[in-house]
């Protein structure tokens, strides 16, 4: 059976993607080869250097989740990532976002953890409905043209400014 153990980002400018990505998911660099650094983690994340990314949309990207979504939205825009645009679907939300190379990843409120004391087969229907909210998200991730999703770019980066902003006061 596979499993993963590493998720590699391209990216030509590598020293900034080091440095937003080891604070964005609070960890370190475990190896550094000069041109490929690891950091640590389950499943590790991997920053290769390349002479020039691909154009379009990436074809993966990463789901990060753990605590409340604006606050860590926030710090993430504090740390250099931008707001793409937000999403709430029934009671599974999350925000798009892009690391400084414009690399899409997405923050989710926190879900099916179980952590509620409930019964097995509550939490069979909650992984049920999480399950049906992220392949909702995937779907409409996939669907996305590069005009849709710069048509709120700039809306949902204030939003999140605003929050950090108030976060602040």
């Amino acid at each position: 059976m596979l499993s993963v153990n590493m998720v590699t980002i391209d990216c030509v400018d590598l020293e900034p993607m080091v440095e937003f990505w080891t604070q964005a998911l609070q960890t370190e660099v475990a190896v550094d080869w000069g041109d490929f650094v690891i950091l640590r983690g389950e499943p590790a994340v991997g920053l290769q250097r390349v002479e020039e990314v691909m154009p379009g949309k990436n074809r993966l990207h990463l789901d990060l989740s753990g605590g409340d979504r604006a606050p860590e939205v926030a710090r993430l825009v504090e740390l250099g990532g931008d707001v793409v645009r937000t999403h709430d679907v029934d009671d599974f939300g999350w925000t798009v976002m892009v690391d400084p190379a414009g690399n899409e990843f997405c923050v989710s409120d926190p879900h099916g953890t179980g952590d509620d004391g409930a019964g097995s087969q509550e939490q069979g229907e909650t992984a049920q409905d999480d399950t049906e909210a992220r392949d909702r998200h995937a779907d409409e991730v996939a669907d996305q043209t590069p005009e849709e999703r710069a048509a709120g770019d700039a809306a949902a980066a204030q939003a999140a400014r605003d929050d950090a902003a108030a976060d602040e006061r």
